[in-house]
């Protein structure tokens, strides 16, 4: 399976008319940000059945945007799997239950540098996964963790350098 995994683009901070952390809705820079890595998805994995997010508002609008980037729009489910706290074993258990080629996964920090992590390497290494970014991984039917590939990770930052907004 190719399993994307992106974390939901730069949020809005607790504050003013934002009074809980799962209703922070995306900043105006997030929402081009997802936007833009949506755009980059759809380029490189233009079949995409499935997206799955994180139950949280500011995950929800990251996953509809990349959503709205493809030709023939995703499935979108929202997992507790993907809620902040995440359970390791839980969410690749769940993963295994799927019979998708590609998977977009969205959801939050430090979870999904950790969940890489336990991916490619049983937990032993550092990643750095900035809002809106997403990363590639290969994952064999009934993997276990370090059993993974990571092949690439792709930042707005990335994109804005390789396209700058016109």
């Amino acid at each position: 399976m190719n399993l994307y995994i992106a974390r939901h683009a730069e949020a809005l901070p607790i504050g003013g008319t934002v009074a809980r952390d799962a209703d922070r809705q995306l900043s105006k820079q997030g929402e081009r940000d997802a936007a833009a890595v949506g755009r980059a998805l759809t380029a490189l994995e233009p079949a995409t059945p499935l997206i799955v997010t994180s139950p949280l508002v500011r995950a929800q609008r990251t996953a509809d945007a990349f959503r709205k980037a493809f030709p023939r729009p995703p499935a979108l489910e929202a997992w507790e799997e993907l809620a902040p706290g995440i359970r390791h074993r839980a969410l690749l258990s769940r993963l295994h239950t799927l019979t998708e080629a590609a998977v977009i996964l969205v959801g939050h920090q430090p979870d999904l540098t950790n969940f890489i992590a336990y991916l490619v390497a049983d937990g032993a290494a550092e990643i750095a996964l900035p809002p809106g970014a997403v990363a590639l991984l290969k994952l064999q039917a009934g993997g276990s963790a370090g059993s993974a590939r990571l092949h690439w990770l792709l930042t707005p930052d990335l994109i804005r350098t390789l396209h700058p907004p016109t």
